[in-house]
């Protein structure tokens, strides 16, 4: 069970939280065997809490795995006293199945970090700049050492951070160890939120929907953490379906054909379907695409832009609008 007191043996002191109650019912003594979560770590033993309940889970992915890292897992629990059950408190379990032996290190801690952008966080760690400027992270000191679960401070709400980076530091320099997400809708990705709701220009063909973009701090397949915008298009229709229907990104607000300096948005298409295009705007309902220009295009410079739908057969845009900021 992960939660449990780690490597700790129970002094004197915890023995007498173990209370035996003797009842006794129809003439046969029954002794029942009660550890109150008092025990554990630094959870208060002036009162009887209620039963942990599990919140979070999540597997630590380990960032050095050729120099050793960390392996294991986060557990996160939330408790009350029972004599305020509105006075909710939270708890933290980090169960490390693999990991440095820092006690022979001069100087070394590992700590656990709650962040609120795990991407940004480590990104400065990367570059030596100072990640603990974050206005929203609580580090943990000393975890391969402490006693679990331990009580977040009071201010800790897991909601508000979403993910935890394990590092080993000196005060001076620090290294990620390993790092895990275990609220992925917490994290606040740097990109702002963005909406198109866009308007045909003819009766030909009635289009209508709209485009989303909201930034999401997530985990590549190759294990690296990045930020990036997320594309949602939400309920689109078309009727009839255009011709040779292309997504334009420009900061130009002028109807007009589109040169070098705008951004074609290629899109899934079937290519099996000689009517479409590869790359070209034919589905309809609501889906999602990552932004397919990482590290070269920044939707930042186009908060001011727009979209458009353009139609190469008849050389015109048939839909399109202007990106604004979803406050």
């Amino acid at each position: 069970m992960p939660f449990k007191k780690l490597k700790k043996g129970i002094s004197k002191h915890q023995l007498l939280l173990f209370i035996t109650v003797v009842v006794l019912t129809g003439g046969v003594l029954v002794g029942i065997t009660v550890l109150l979560l008092q025990i554990y770590g630094n959870i208060p033993e002036d009162e009887p809490r209620s039963d942990p309940k599990l919140l979070y889970n999540a597997s630590i992915y380990n960032n050095e795995k050729e120099n050793g890292g960390v392996e294991g897992t986060i557990f996160i629990y939330s408790s009350f006293p029972l004599s305020s059950p509105k006075n909710i408190s939270f708890h933290v379990s980090i169960d490390l199945s693999k990991h440095p032996d820092v006690s022979t290190m001069i100087d070394v801690t590992m700590m656990a970090c709650f962040t609120d952008n795990l991407h940004s966080f480590e990104q400065n760690l990367e570059q030596g700049m100072d990640a603990y400027n974050s206005t929203n992270k609580i580090c943990l000191e000393n975890i391969d050492r402490k006693i679990y679960p331990f009580m977040l401070p009071s201010t800790f709400v897991p909601e508000n951070y979403g993910a935890v980076s394990i590092i080993a530091t000196n005060g001076i320099s620090s290294l990620s160890l390993g790092n895990l997400i275990y609220a992925k809708q917490s994290q606040k990705s740097i990109y702002p939120n963005l909406t198109t709701e866009l308007e045909q220009t003819t009766e030909l063909y009635k289009i209508s929907g709209s485009i989303e973009i909201n930034g999401r701090v997530k985990r590549k397949s190759t294990g690296k953490i990045i930020d990036i915008p997320e594309i949602t298009f939400h309920d689109i229709k078309m009727s009839p379906q255009p011709p040779n229907l292309f997504l334009y990104l420009t900061t130009r607000s002028a109807w007009m054909r589109f040169g070098e300096n705008d951004i074609f948005i290629q899109m899934d298409t079937d290519e099996s379907d000689p009517d479409f295009p590869q790359g070209s705007f034919s589905r309809t309902g609501t889906f999602t695409m990552d932004w397919p220009f990482e590290g070269s295009v920044n939707i930042i410079d186009f908060i001011d832009g727009y979209w458009y739908l353009w139609c190469e057969t008849f050389t015109v845009t048939l839909a399109g609008g202007p990106i604004t900021i979803v406050k």
